[in-house]
């Protein structure tokens, strides 16, 4: 089968195969990176034709292996969990971007009082809370028109250079460490997003038990709720400034592990 297709496209079996695991690692990116992996929004049929012309731009600056497959089907399918692994290390590095967004949310509704019900999520494709979609949707719009994903296109292209098909490095101390300090960073990242919200919050309930102290015939807690997501939602408002803070310094963060994980993935680097 190889041989046919390589003698239709004038290519040696061998380029075949190496074209063949460019595909694997780019496919593996794109079906797991922020906003690409969305499946409302990108067909598949868009991310398979992304994924195809990546690799074609990608294969012609592939760096020198000093191997050969010599066709040994174990070999090169070792190869392709290699490739893979590469995808998921730094896919999964990168989706934790929006991840303070989706935790900050469930604050923010927590504490409104609206977190009984869900909407869904267009981003994460999933069921979220009101508050934590309509973040990350004007995160989104952000994340799009700052031009932001063209970084991670060029994070598929690096990969490559830094981790050259058949050097990963398989010890993943660095990825668990990597990732470990994302997930610790996003709940930070999360708590700050909602701490003005958090705070606000506790003043308007406190200021509500005072005056059912002193007005107990009036049935404060009627018209708590209506009140309480007002507040919050003007508090969300004004505080876009810091949110949209705390997404700069969260994908500078992200950027930062993800240039770790490319410069540790090899088993030269």
């Amino acid at each position: 089968m190889l041989n046919l297709i390589a003698t239709n496209l004038q290519m040696t079996v061998e380029n075949v195969e190496f074209f063949a695991l460019t595909l694997v690692r780019v496919s593996t990116l794109i079906f797991i990176l922020p906003f690409f992996s969305i499946g409302s929004v990108v067909p598949v049929l868009a991310k398979i034709g992304l994924s195809f012309f990546i690799s074609l731009a990608v294969f012609p600056m592939l760096p020198p292996t000093g191997f050969v497959i010599q066709n040994s089907p174990i070999f090169f399918f070792t190869l392709v969990i290699e490739q893979v692994m590469v995808g998921v290390m730094i896919g999964v590095a990168a989706t934790y971007l929006f991840h303070f967004v989706v935790m900050g949310g469930h604050y923010i509704a927590r504490d409104i009082g609206v977190s009984m019900g869900s909407v869904s999520d267009p981003i994460q494709d999933e069921t979220a809370d009101e508050f934590g979609v309509l973040i990350m949707l004007v995160l989104s719009t952000v994340f799009l028109a700052k031009g932001l994903h063209l970084y991670f296109i060029k994070v598929i292209m690096d990969s490559f250079q830094y981790i050259p098909i058949g050097n990963f490095n398989w010890d993943m101390s660095n990825a668990v460490k990597v990732l470990g300090l994302l997930s610790a960073t996003a709940m930070v990242m999360g708590i700050k997003l909602a701490a003005p919200v958090m705070i606000v919050m506790f003043l308007t309930s406190l200021g509500m038990a005072l005056m059912s102290r002193i007005m107990p015939t009036m049935n404060v807690w009627i018209i708590a709720v209506p009140i309480k997501v007002l507040i919050g939602v003007l508090v969300v408002w004004e505080c876009y400034p810091l949110l949209s803070m705390l997404f700069e310094s969260n994908f500078q963060q992200v950027l930062e592990a993800i240039s770790y994980l490319l410069r540790h993935g090899s088993s030269h680097g």
